[in-house]
C-alpha cells in the first residue's frame, strides 16, 4: 500500500495509509481508558490500637471513646472506604463502638 491509498475501504475515514497501517483508529470516538469509578474501591483500613487510661482510642489524629472496662486493652479500629462510620472492635472481632469519624487532624 502507498501513501495515495486511503483507509476508506478499510475503516471508512479517508485517512492515508502509511507502511500498511491506517493513520486512524477503527474506533475514532472510543476512549482508550475507562471512566474512573464514582465510588472508592471497597477496601477496609484496619489498625490495632491500645485504649488509653481515659478509655479513648486514637485514630487519624482524633480520639474516640469506648467503654471504660476496656482501659489498656488492645482493640481493632476499622474504617471501610466510602462509609460514614468507623468500627472499634475487640481483637476477637466483637464490635463495641461505631463512631462517625471527624476529619483527619492536620499533621
Amino acid at each position: 500500500m502507498t501513501g495515495s491509498v486511503s483507509c476508506a475501504a478499510m475503516l471508512g475515514c479517508g485517512q492515508p495509509v502509511r507502511a500498511g497501517r491506517p493513520a486512524c483508529s477503527p474506533w475514532p470516538n472510543a476512549n482508550p481508558w475507562p471512566l474512573s469509578p464514582t465510588t472508592p474501591f471497597p477496601a477496609t483500613i484496619t489498625a490495632e490500637r491500645i485504649v488509653s487510661a481515659q478509655a479513648l482510642v486514637a485514630w487519624r489524629g482524633n480520639f474516640y471513646s469506648v467503654p471504660p472496662e476496656l482501659t489498656r486493652a488492645t482493640v481493632v479500629v476499622a474504617q471501610r472506604l466510602g462509609t460514614q462510620h468507623l468500627d472499634i472492635a475487640t481483637v476477637s472481632g466483637i464490635v463495641i463502638a461505631r463512631r462517625h469519624p471527624h476529619p483527619a487532624a492536620p499533621a
